[in-house]
């Protein structure tokens, strides 16, 4: 229950420090990035503590790798299948 309320935090500070960002430099976001932000903030943490005594170079490919797929996939899927536009 510790770690499923530690992710839900986690979840929360990404959500809305990506939106955020995405609102000082578009000047707009959708809620849906904002989940975006928020699971790759969530499994940045997860991913930090399998890699532990990795190099910071290998986290650092690791962590962009993942936060691309989780765009890719949000982007293939928001604006592919559904048409929003986002």
């Amino acid at each position: 229950m510790k770690g499923l309320r530690k992710h839900r935090r986690l979840f929360l500070v990404g959500s809305v420090g990506y939106s955020l960002v995405e609102i000082g430099w578009r000047r707009r976001t959708h809620w849906t990035m904002a989940a975006a932000g928020g699971l790759c903030f969530s499994l940045l943490y997860s991913l930090c503590g399998k890699m532990a005594g990795r190099s910071r170079w290998e986290k650092s490919v690791a962590g962009s790798t993942m936060i691309t797929g989780v765009e890719f996939l949000a982007g293939c899927l928001m604006n592919r299948r559904l048409g929003w536009g986002v």
